[in-house]
């Protein structure tokens, strides 16, 4: 499973668009996993931080909540980018592979701005080992709301 962390207003592109020809993500690599101490084999939890690492992504990417699609791409299509930090590329991206979409609730905004600035103002690579203090209470105190990917309309209009 590959997660992407995507803005808001480029979902409803993705969706329309049903292909692009790459779209940047995070797996669950062994190096992701030994880092947050995480067994190989627990597929649940390992799929979990790999969806936060791309929720952390979706900071850098605008304003607005944390956004992710979790797509289960052919083996073919995922190309490991950077092991150490778990960044995949699709190479292509297709809708259809969308399983889910993850969004954050309206109330948790406050908590991602305040993610999103200390992200800004820090030196600290998404998925190396020390993160802001505010990156960590939006991680432990806001998880993403989970929809299916023809609930489209209701994650667009949480935000609108």
């Amino acid at each position: 499973m590959v997660f992407c962390g995507v803005a808001l207003e480029r979902l409803e592109l993705l969706a329309a668009a049903g292909t692009l020809e790459e779209l940047e993500g995070r797996g669950p690599t062994r190096s992701v996993l030994a880092s947050h101490d995480v067994p190989p084999e627990e597929s649940e939890e390992a799929d979990y931080v790999a969806q936060n690492l791309a929720s952390l992504d979706s900071l850098a990417l605008g304003s607005g909540p944390r956004v992710v699609v979790a797509v289960d791409a052919e083996r073919s299509a995922v190309t490991v980018v950077e092991e150490s930090i778990g960044r995949v590329r699709l190479t292509p991206f297709d809708w259809s592979w969308v399983t889910a979409v993850f969004v954050d609730e309206p109330a948790a905004l406050s908590a991602v701005e305040e993610a999103r600035t200390a992200m800004s103002g820090s030196d600290v690579r998404i998925g190396e080992a020390h993160q802001p203090e505010a990156v960590t209470l939006l991680l432990e105190e806001h998880p993403l709301l989970w929809f299916l990917p023809h609930e489209l309309p209701d994650v667009l209009a949480l935000h609108r």
